[in-house]
């Protein structure tokens, strides 16, 4: 155990599934984020600085999830089958922008579902939770839709930009609007979401501090969302924006308790 700023730290990896990495970490809700946005916010309108901070004022459990397996990951396994050999040459091939589900991670995202993920305190975090939180890339929203099969009627799934994955390749830029969003994923809240084409200001490839900017935009939301009926909250994101979460310099800000 080690102890930082007065702030106990300790480390876990649980893989429930092959596809889907499973953590769990705490935030601790000292005070309430200053009126300072970031430029993010700025350009966009969407401070969240005039939320009112939810009513638990200590620590906000935050489960995250990996998203399933995409058509892009099975794609770099060597597994191209459901990607189509002449629109992937022309980088046209859906399967590469905005990449949904494979057929495998499908089936990885129903099980999880199906149990409800991994049991903490003596129940699925998909029944504990109050609130899910997905990025608007496809695989993430995907993801989350079918893994909250036993979540409360009550758990909003929550679209966010800023969780999104480091933007390195074209099928780490979200291409859904918002109406395309609604059709294909009805239960989902796009309330937060900017009105504006991703495709037209996201330059690839983003940099560690572009993430970490909107890792802090993550936190703020966090420590300033209203209603929540519990403590608990999913979150279904991307490798690169979880490992710069977990391990950057944000981590002083987090306790990372063990899984029994």
């Amino acid at each position: 155990m080690l102890q930082v700023k007065t702030i106990l730290k300790k480390f876990v990896l649980q893989k429930n599934n092959k596809n889907l990495d499973f953590k769990k970490i705490a935030i601790p809700l000292f005070e309430k984020i200053t009126n300072n946005q970031t430029k993010c916010d700025k350009q966009f309108n969407t401070a969240i600085t005039d939320q009112p901070i939810t009513k638990y004022k200590n620590i906000i459990t935050v489960h995250c999830v990996r998203h399933a397996e995409s058509t892009m990951n099975a794609l770099r396994n060597h597994n191209i089958k459901t990607l189509n050999i002449h629109e992937l040459l022309s980088s046209k091939d859906p399967g590469i922008l905005d990449a949904p589900l494979s057929k495998y991670g499908v089936e990885k995202a129903n099980n999880f579902g199906d149990n409800g993920g991994p049991i903490y305190k003596g129940k699925p975090i998909m029944e504990r939770a109050s609130l899910i939180i997905t990025s608007n890339l496809r695989r993430a929203m995907e993801t989350s839709n079918l893994i909250s099969k036993r979540s409360s009627n009550s758990c909003k799934i929550c679209v966010l930009d800023f969780v999104r994955e480091k933007a390195l390749y074209l099928s780490d830029v979200p291409c859904l609007s918002k109406e395309e969003i609604i059709k294909n994923y009805p239960k989902v809240d796009i309330s937060f979401l900017p009105d504006t084409n991703f495709k037209d200001y996201i330059v690839l490839p983003e940099d560690h501090e572009q993430v970490d900017q909107r890792i802090q935009q993550f936190i703020n939301f966090i420590k300033n969302y209203q209603n929540l009926e519990s403590n608990e909250i999913v979150l279904v994101s991307h490798y690169y924006f979880l490992k710069r979460l977990l391990k950057g310099t944000f981590i002083e800000t987090l306790i990372i308790p063990t899984l029994i």
